[in-house]
Parts: structure tokens; C-alpha cells; sequence
């Protein structure tokens, strides 16, 4: 038994995992702002628009419909104050900075990290960066002039939804050459890297709020000293249902059914009433491929007499299984479900009676209300 329920939980569970729509998270780069030496804006901005989609993310032209944005910004060292202080007096960097042996075909970068973000010094020397979008890589800066300040390129990785900083990094350089590209792409992995997987938001049924109207089938089998079968009870049912996880919802509304009693078949004793039932059922919600939706579900019902010929059980249970189909703007759904009362029934002669019913219903709903998924998945 015990190896039965396990290997529903893992089929249920993959069978929900398992079609969810995973999309590519868009990035947006503006171009770089700030003032570097010549070609420095072209040569951070074409490398960031290339790391990302090296990386294997969506590049967008515009900020708006954007995930994620990284913005990069040249600095003057000499005036960013918020890195070179607390980081460039430490120690470690100064001792570093003095043992380095740079030649004219090679140069030693050091790293650090302070204050949750990670710094990258060029023992040559460096400053900030910025960039615009040639159509051509760009080549590399012209040689820092004597006694102008080294630049820092400081990058920050922004929701787009909330303009939160998550992520700020930077390179302390002189010179943009192969040095700089390669910790240009160390840092964007960096931040790249810990980007969840986005669901995609254009999904046909990522709505808050769904609407149906369906004809229903309610054949019914009464159980008290005489035993009856009634194939013919027919009805409507008009409902809302509200997503308010992406994977569960609570449905509600109101269903007019046929009810159809016989109590004595010799006798020609029958009795026949109109009922209204309240359901409230919490629903299931699977997504399989791209034109279906699938909900388990259980609840209760609340039943009343329109016509007072019975005095049906005030509360009865069911269990049900609603198959959708995308049709047009909507779905097409099939509704089988099995119902019973928690109490006895009675006509209005003191007839009492167990009532048991399986339900089918089908009907059209549609969805409002579209749902924006958060870029983080929450």
C-alpha cells in the first residue's frame, strides 16, 4: 500500500512539473554611460550584449517587456568613493598591487570582495567604462595618457519590475584589451548564473479568474424501503473559479438540478422537485502541453428545495475531475463527478431516503483577469 501511494505522489508530482513552459529570461542593456578613453563605451557594451546571449539568455531592444537589465557605467577612480577607500588602502591590494610584474604582452589582474560584491583591480592601473552599440566589435582603447586618472567600469544587475539593484561589480582598469574582456565575462556570469527560470506570462490560461456555464446529466439512485433509479435528471450550473495559486484554486456557484423520487413503484408514488446546490470545491490545477487544463478536486455542496417537495440533506460531498480542452478564447470542459449526501432526505409525506448521484457536465469557460508572473517566481 505503502509503495502505491508512493508512486502516485511521484507521478502526480512529475505530471505537473514535467509541462510547465519555461521561457528565456530577456535582458536588456542600455548603453553604457559615463566618460572612458576612446572606444571604451563601444567595447563594454558590445561584450555585454554578446555575454548574454553567449549565455544563452533573450537580449532586448527595449527595457520595457525586459526581465532583468545591466547597466554599466565609467567612473573616474579618483571620484568614485563608495570602492576606492575602503579597498584600495586594504593591504592585501597594495601588497599585491607593488608585486606585480606587468610586461607589454601581459598584465596581472587581483580580485577582492567587500561588502557582498567582487572588485577587480588592474596592478597597471584603471578607471571606469562606457559604451554605445557598434555594428563591428570595437578595437581596443588608445593608450592612457600620462597623468590622466584610472576609470572604473561598474556594473549593476536590475529588475526591471521594481529597479532593485541585486548585483553590483567592478573592474578598476587602464587600458580595454583581452585582460578586461575576460573579466567582463567572469562578472556577467557571475550574475547571470544564479537567474532563476521564468514561466512564461503569455500562457492562455495564467488568469486570475475563470467564468463557466455548463449543461449538466444527474442520473440518481434513492435508497430507502423502496430502491430507485432515475436516468433522466438534468440541470445547469453557473460558476467562478479563482486561480489564486498557479497550481490550485477554489471554485463556486450555483447549479439547478432535476430531482426525481420514487418511492413506490405498485403505488405510482413519485415525487419530483427542483434543487438548488452551493458547491465549494478546492481544485488542482495541471497544465499539460499547450491546449489543456486538468483539476482533481473535492468539496462540498449546500442543497435547498426550490419547489418543497423534498427536504434533501442540507450538505452532501463529491469528488470530480474537470477535463479542459482550449477552444477559441475559452476552454471546452467535461466534468464527471460523484456525489453523496451526508444525511438522509426526506419527501414531504416522511419518506426517508440515501441519495447517491454521478454527475456529467459539460460547458464552456473562459478566463479574465491575466496573471504577471514575477521574474524571481514568486
Amino acid at each position: 500500500m505503502r509503495k502505491t501511494a508512493i508512486l502516485i505522489v511521484f507521478l502526480f508530482t512529475s505530471f505537473y512539473i514535467f509541462p510547465q513552459n519555461i521561457r528565456e529570461t530577456k535582458i536588456f542593456v542600455p548603453p553604457v554611460d559615463g566618460i572612458g578613453n576612446q572606444g571604451d563605451n563601444a567595447f563594454f557594451y558590445w561584450h555585454l550584449t554578446y555575454e548574454v546571449v553567449l549565455q544563452h539568455h533573450a537580449l532586448t531592444r527595449m527595457q520595457r517587456g525586459s526581465d532583468f537589465m545591466l547597466r554599466g557605467t565609467i567612473k573616474s577612480l579618483s571620484q568614485e568613493r563608495t570602492v576606492q577607500p575602503a579597498v584600495m588602502e586594504d593591504p592585501f591590494i597594495r601588497r599585491n598591487i607593488r608585486s606585480a610584474q606587468n610586461t607589454p604582452e601581459r598584465r596581472e589582474f587581483i580580485s577582492m570582495e567587500t561588502d557582498n560584491n567582487i572588485h577587480f583591480f588592474d596592478t597597471a592601473g584603471g578607471g571606469p567604462v562606457s559604451a554605445s552599440a557598434p555594428v563591428q566589435p570595437p578595437q581596443r582603447s588608445t593608450p592612457n595618457p600620462a597623468g590622466r586618472d584610472d576609470l572604473i567600469f561598474e556594473l549593476e544587475l536590475v529588475e526591471v519590475s521594481s529597479l532593485e539593484v541585486l548585483g553590483k561589480q567592478h573592474i578598476i582598469y587602464r587600458n580595454t584589451d583581452a585582460s578586461v574582456r575576460d573579466l567582463l565575462t567572469i562578472i556577467v556570469y557571475n550574475m547571470l548564473s544564479g537567474i532563476p527560470d521564468i514561466q512564461k506570462t503569455a500562457d492562455w490560461r495564467d488568469k486570475w479568474l475563470f467564468l463557466e456555464a455548463s449543461a449538466l446529466w444527474v442520473p440518481s439512485l434513492y435508497s430507502g424501503n423502496y430502491q430507485s433509479l432515475n436516468w433522466v435528471n438534468f440541470g445547469l450550473r453557473f460558476a467562478a473559479e479563482y486561480h489564486f495559486l498557479n497550481f490550485m484554486s477554489v471554485d463556486s456557484g450555483v447549479q439547478f438540478v432535476q430531482d426525481w423520487v420514487v418511492i413506490s413503484a405498485a403505488r405510482d408514488v413519485e415525487y419530483r422537485d427542483l434543487i438548488l446546490q452551493i458547491p465549494l470545491a478546492l481544485k488542482f490545477v495541471l497544465k499539460p502541453f499547450d491546449h489543456f487544463m486538468l483539476e482533481p478536486y473535492g468539496g462540498i455542496a449546500l442543497n435547498l428545495s426550490l419547489l418543497e417537495m423534498t427536504q434533501p440533506s442540507l450538505f452532501s460531498w463529491f469528488l470530480g475531475f474537470q477535463f479542459g480542452v482550449r477552444a477559441g478564447p475559452g476552454i471546452i470542459v467535461i466534468d464527471p463527478r460523484f456525489n453523496m449526501d451526508f444525511f438522509n432526505s426526506v419527501t414531504s409525506d416522511g419518506f426517508e431516503y440515501k441519495r447517491f448521484s454521478i454527475q456529467f457536465g459539460i460547458g464552456y469557460k473562459f478566463g479574465i483577469l491575466p496573471k504577471r508572473i514575477h521574474p524571481l517566481g514568486y
